[in-house]
């Protein structure tokens, strides 16, 4: 065997020399190198179990580092994660009502907490602590005193007074609680059941006053809470800060803007060119429940949404209308389409697991994504029992009679063609009757006994079928008629009432169902339903639709891709890829 060995490597050794073998230039030999250092990197990395930890913890900083700290060489990464759940920093719009401010002023030597703040928080802050007045706060269980001070919670501001900290005195003086003090940002129970988020504190140095401003944070903190638990058994990192159209909003991924109220509040021109960036840059989200004067009067419009007077029924023939749609319509069983979008937000609410059954949120209106072609209802997720009205409807024909007279009429040898009327609706409703044939297509006598069949439709209501989009339309083949997607059906004898020739017909393609999420993909806008307490279903479902237009966690970095490698691997219960992009 050693001797097999050594008469192949001297056979290559030979080949490399009467061949002249040399490489192209001293880059190419580098890139190769990298290219083996960069697999040799990541199998290693996999191999030793500490990937598989990383994205269970949803730690893609520290994945990041050690990638970068685990050799010498001079790489810079970036890339992404597949197949878990995206870490997220959203943004969720507050309109100026839901902001509150409260004035703030030093703690004097005769406040009933005097000993206690002195000793267990003066000493630990680098300013003077505040206090808000207890008849300036109320709350469901009475007045509260808020205390303030300055921890350098965030280092960069170490230099800078900066009041980052939040004690709630609800009476006894007791600072001694695990969730105080309360950080910029965060989240806090403010009575019974009410949240409010900690956002700001302005203060003047010279007098020690000013205001802290809270910001309301019940539809924030239930949203946070449903997305920070684990998708599929993988933990994933979701902060959610609330922001005004005055806030920086760096570092922020995706937006929320959240009630109809919101919808008119966004009215001058700053405003909606501001909105209109966001959409630019990142995923944004309108969660509200809309009508026809919402759709056409806001950034809805001019990012793609419109409204159509489609009207929509339901199964039960509850009489449901554009307007109102209520738990006496019957019971919701949503759906997922074909379409890519649905199946991944189908992934991640099932990630969740999702009580599909238990899900309770009802559409508002006739909205769609505006087409530049026909009229699409490619959905995310859909209502199975509902449906539009007037254009939900197939466009069959079981009647069709022969006719040899018409005009414009297919080549074909086979002499058998039927034809009939339907009654087509354009995207409002609104309908026209226009002629159809059924031929049979064939060059002879042996292609029609086939009995291959086409369908043809004289869209111009002129009596000729010879121009080039009235037909042929085969079987399964989709067309657009009057602004809607169809599919041909050509039904066989098999078709309760229709013979080989005598049915035929255009069905919407699975997409007469009310959809539930709407989302314009090409700008990355989406709306959902919006309710004042959404339950723990519908929160997960909404989350779903959130995450797929998210899409996968970014690894930080900006790299030219110059060399690449994928690790596959399985955490929790369903597997995961990591594309990675490496830079010398």
């Amino acid at each position: 065997m050693h001797v097999i060995d050594a008469v192949a490597a001297v056979m290559i050794l030979f080949f490399f020399a009467i061949s002249g073998f040399n490489m192209s230039d001293a880059r190419d030999w580098t890139r190769f190198e990298n290219q083996i250092t960069t697999g040799d990197l990541s199998y290693t990395m996999k191999e030793t179990g500490h990937i598989d930890e990383f994205v269970s913890k949803g730690s893609t900083g520290s994945l990041k580092q050690a990638f970068n700290g685990i050799t010498q060489r001079d790489f810079s990464t970036s890339g992404d994660i597949r197949g878990t759940a995206p870490n997220l920093d959203i943004g969720f719009f507050r309109r100026p009502s839901q902001i509150s401010d409260a004035p703030v002023s030093n703690v004097s030597s005769g406040d009933s907490c005097d000993d206690e703040v002195q000793n267990q928080l003066q000493s630990r802050s680098a300013t003077p602590v505040l206090k808000t007045e207890a008849s300036s706060i109320k709350s469901n269980n009475g007045d509260i005193t808020f205390y303030l001070g300055d921890y350098h919670i965030n280092e960069d501001l170490v230099s800078q007074v900066k009041y980052d900290s939040v004690w709630i005195d609800q009476g006894g003086c007791d600072f001694g609680r695990l969730s105080d003090p309360y950080s910029l940002g965060e989240i806090f129970e403010w009575g019974d059941g009410n949240y409010y988020e900690f956002r700001d504190v302005d203060v003047s140095v010279d007098t020690w006053t000013g205001t802290v401003e809270l910001a309301e944070a019940d539809q924030m903190k239930r949203m946070q809470e449903t997305m920070q638990s684990p998708m599929n058994g993988i933990k994933n990192r979701v902060k959610i800060d609330s922001f005004t159209f005055n806030d920086d909003t760096e570092g922020l991924d995706f937006f929320i803007f959240a009630e109809k109220e919101t919808l008119q509040h966004i009215e001058d021109e700053d405003q909606r060119n501001t909105v209109n960036r966001m959409i630019e840059d990142n995923p944004v989200l309108f969660m509200a429940n809309l009508n026809q004067s919402l759709v056409q009067n806001t950034v809805l419009r001019e990012n793609g949404f419109q409204w159509k007077n489609l009207g929509y029924r339901t199964d039960e023939g509850c009489g449901a209308s554009d307007q109102e749609v209520n738990d006496s319509c019957g019971t919701l069983e949503v759906g997922f389409s074909s379409h890519q979008d649905s199946k991944k937000t189908k992934e991640m609410m099932s990630g969740m697991k999702t009580y599909f059954s238990s899900i309770s949120l009802y559409p508002e209106g006739s909205v769609v994504t505006e087409d530049k072609g026909a009229l699409s209802f490619d959905k995310t997720m859909y209502l199975e029992n509902f449906a539009y009205s007037g254009i939900s409807e197939d466009r069959v024909n079981t009647g069709l009679t022969e006719d040899t007279s018409v005009t414009g009429r297919p080549d074909t040898h086979c002499n058998n063609i039927t034809s009939g009327t339907l009654d087509f609706p354009d995207s409002d409703g609104n309908l026209e009757t226009l002629e159809i044939v059924n031929t049979q297509l064939g060059k002879s006598d042996s292609y029609c006994s086939q009995n291959n069949r086409a369908l043809y439709i004289d869209r111009d209501d002129d009596g000729d079928f010879s121009e080039s989009d009235e037909g042929p339309f085969q079987e399964g083949e989709k067309t657009d008629i009057r602004g809607l997607t169809y599919v041909t059906r050509i039904y066989d004898s098999t078709a309760s009432g229709c013979g080989p020739d005598d049915c035929a017909g255009f069905v919407l393609d699975e997409n007469a169902q009310l959809n539930v999420f709407t989302y314009e993909s090409g700008g990355d806008v989406g709306r959902t339903p919006y309710e004042d307490s959404f339950s723990s279903e519908d929160r997960k479902a909404i989350a779903g639709f959130i995450y797929m237009m998210a899409g996968p966690t970014q690894l930080e970095g900006r790299t030219s891709g110059e060399i690449s490698t994928s690790i596959y691997g399985s955490t929790g219960e369903e597997p995961y890829r990591i594309n990675m992009r490496w830079q010398n």
